[in-house]
């Protein structure tokens, strides 16, 4: 009995990191980091580049998880590089306090990767560990109880800070407002590290006693994990052709405000709060491969109808679209967790698991630059289209529609439920 309270004192733990975790991820991402890059003088195409770190970084995961797999705990591992990881992005907003407008631009970029890359290498290991304190029989409910605390803690504090750069941008003065952002993340990171060490330790099933890169061919040899890995790289060309350039054609080219996108980004919290619910009991009823493949439908759906906003129905329409296709994202994040744990194999779980985030990453921050080039290609050649300009982030959208029905089909053609 003490043994079961202690897991579920550590999942209430790593719901706590969790959602400290997501503050600072939506607070060093999103507009508001298109709109940081924009203060510091990075043109749009580079910007959405610059956004799309995060996916390339994920290649750093396959190395992460080759030295956890000599661990015989991920706890303190998870914890070091944790921190490491927070405080980093607590420093990013303070450089134009530190150095001159030249060097501004570079440092940023060097503090993304550097963070991004670490937060990849301790990924596999947090993955495993969060697995291993939540038992599969109570895994729906945990995850969609942990959702629902992720998206609420996350848009709230999208919404504060949303008001706050606005207020200031309204006075010119945004540099203060950066300032209260990083103070947050840095109070974030002191939450979350006191959160980590909370949670219990737990012991692996298997530990290798080797160190070989041969142990990265793995995943290729087993025939329903590269189904699997084809599934994550098609999520990641679509994705990340078009999101790392949303925020960006929000503020400039559609004019919308910081206020008001992240008042959007609370209505859309709302939103998914109500049907994750829905979602946890349709996990519970079939599986998580077909929980993942409705969800990609809906924001396949949502990408589209992104396709037609305009400036001039932008305040009415952004919202119908964007509303459909988060319908899909309040599941995506634990489904394709789920879906990509179930089919990796106990033994090396966490080198599947790498390996798999590399692929992804790599094709990802690849599709990222074909979306800066569709940019600067639409920009040159000015397509006109029922007397509009057709820009650049309309049409990575509907590239990235497409590819995501072509994701979900493949889904259905190829995965069947797992007893």
């Amino acid at each position: 009995m003490r043994r079961t309270n202690e897991f579920k004192a550590s999942r209430q733990f790593f719901t706590v990191d969790s959602s400290c975790t997501t503050i600072i991820a939506v607070l060093a991402s999103g507009i508001l980091l298109s709109g940081y890059l924009e203060y510091l003088g990075i043109k749009e195409s580079v910007n959405g580049i610059i956004s799309s770190i995060p996916v390339m970084a994920a290649m750093a995961q396959p190395f992460g998880a080759l030295a956890v797999e000599r661990l015989k705990s991920e706890k303190w591992f998870v914890c070091t590089f944790a921190l490491i990881h927070r405080l980093l992005f607590s420093l990013m907003y303070l450089i134009p306090l530190i150095l001159p407008n030249n060097l501004r631009p570079i440092a940023v970029i060097i503090i993304l990767i550097s963070a991004h890359v670490i937060g990849a290498f301790m990924s596999p290991a947090t993955t495993v560990w969060l697995m291993a304190i939540a038992p599969l029989k109570i895994r729906g409910r945990y995850f969609a109880i942990r959702e629902k605390w992720l998206i609420l803690t996350s848009s709230s504090a999208a919404l504060i800070m949303g008001y706050i750069i606005s207020y200031f941008a309204g006075k010119d003065k945004m540099i203060t407002g950066y300032i209260i952002l990083s103070i947050t993340m840095f109070v974030a990171t002191i939450i979350d590290f006191i959160s980590l060490i909370n949670v219990k330790e737990t012991k692996k099933e298997y530990i290798s006693s080797s160190f070989d890169l041969k142990d990265l061919l793995l995943p290729f040899k087993d025939k329903t994990f590269k189904k699997f890995m084809v599934v994550w790289c098609t999520w990641n060309i679509a994705i990340q052709i078009s999101i790392p350039f949303l925020g960006i054609y929000q503020l400039t080219t559609l004019k919308l405000s910081y206020m008001y996108v992240m008042t959007l980004a609370v209505v859309v919290a709302i939103l998914k709060i109500i049907v994750i619910k829905w979602w946890s009991k349709k996990a519970m009823k079939v599986t998580w491969e077909k929980v993942t493949q409705l969800a990609i439908v809906f924001i396949a759906v949502g990408q589209i109808m992104l396709v037609f906003t305009v400036e001039k129905n932008a305040l009415w329409y952004t919202p119908i679209a964007t509303l459909i296709g988060n319908i899909g994202w309040a599941a995506i994040g634990m489904s394709l967790m789920n879906f990509q744990y179930n089919c990796a194999p106990e033994k090396s779980k966490t080198i599947y698991l790498g390996v798999n985030a590399l692929c992804g990453g790599l094709v990802g921050f690849c599709s990222a630059f074909l979306g800066a080039w569709i940019i600067e290609v639409t920009n040159i050649l000015n397509v006109n289209f029922l007397g509009m300009i057709v820009k650049g982030q309309q049409v990575q959208m509907i590239f990235s529609g497409v590819i995501l029905l072509c994701c979900a089909l493949y889904i259905g053609r190829n995965f069947v439920t797992y007893e």
